[in-house]
This record gives structure tokens, C-alpha cells and sequence, in this order.
């Protein structure tokens, strides 16, 4: 997980960031859904709002750390694709693979999506994350071990998470 410092001080973190002209969304979760928000169909990234024009699905597309390979990757789930690094990315693609600084695009918004550069240490309080928080995919946490409350993650330029040391 990567962080920063919000606008009120608080510290912003995540396992990766989008980030566009006038928004940032940090991932703080496993796995995303971009799109279009409804009263019975909401999004994490609702991309209409932020100026992304009307080509954009309910549920255009969603962005999730793949375990079996140890990257994330995006899989296209609107009739208009995403362009990831300016190629088209259709339904039924098979999932993309990204790398940080990869330039994303759904409708009228370009962003970028982007990994931390630098692991976590759980000896600064600011990158340390409580293992019980650490969602896993099905809606499961992390359980600590032997009175360990805290996990290291590490997240490489290739989007590979590892255990800290």
C-alpha cells in the first residue's frame, strides 16, 4: 500500500491510485468497479460524475488484484471498452494486465493507474494497516497471528504484492 497526505491532513492509502486532472481514488480494496452509479446499481469510481461523458456503462469496468498471476489487472465490462496505454480493450477481452503509470481511458476520462514505489513498513504507524482490515476476495479479512496485528506488503513497478521483510 502506498499513502499520502489528504488535503486535511489525514493520511490517504491504498494498494494503488487513480489518478485523473481533478480526482484522485485510492484502492483500498481488492478489486473496483468503475462506471456509472444508479439508485440500484452503485460503483467505487463513478466516472459520469467526474466527467466522463454519457458512453459510460453502469458497470464498465473493474480493476482487481489477480492472485494467481500477482498483478492487477482490468477486465472490460461496458459495450464501449477502455483503452489502456491508447488500445482498445473490448467486452469479452480476456483481462489486462496493468503496470503502474499505465494511461487508462473510459469515455471522456483519461487517468492513470499507479502502484506505491516503496514498501510498507510496520515500524511507521502512518504505512502500518491492522491485518483484521486487510480484505480479502468473498469479503474475508486477514486474521493476525501470534498477537501480530500488523502485516508488511510490498507492491513492485510490476504490480506484484509480496510479504514485507
Amino acid at each position: 500500500m502506498g499513502s499520502s497526505v489528504g488535503a486535511d491532513g489525514r493520511v490517504e492509502a491504498g494498494f494503488a491510485k487513480l489518478q485523473g486532472k481533478d480526482f484522485v481514488f485510492y484502492m483500498q480494496t481488492y478489486s473496483i468497479l468503475l462506471g456509472r452509479s444508479s439508485k440500484i446499481s452503485p460503483v467505487d469510481v463513478d466516472l459520469s460524475r467526474l466527467g466522463g461523458g454519457t458512453t459510460i456503462s453502469r458497470h464498465h469496468a473493474r480493476i482487481y488484484y489477480d492472485f494467481t498471476c500477482h498483478h492487477f489487472a482490468l477486465e472490460v465490462l461496458g459495450k464501449k471498452g477502455v483503452f489502456v496505454k491508447g488500445v482498445l480493450h473490448s467486452l469479452g477481452d480476456p483481462p489486462v494486465k496493468l503496470a503502474s503509470q499505465d494511461l487508462l481511458q473510459i469515455g471522456n476520462k483519461e487517468f492513470y493507474f499507479l502502484l506505491p514505489s516503496k514498501g510498507i513498513n510496520k515500524r511507521s504507524s502512518q504505512f502500518s494497516i491492522p491485518l483484521s482490515t486487510v480484505p480479502l476476495p468473498g469479503g474475508a479479512a486477514v486474521g493476525a497471528k501470534n498477537g501480530d496485528d500488523n502485516v508488511d506488503v510490498k507492491v513492485n513497478d510490476d504490480g506484484e504484492i509480496g510479504k514485507g521483510s
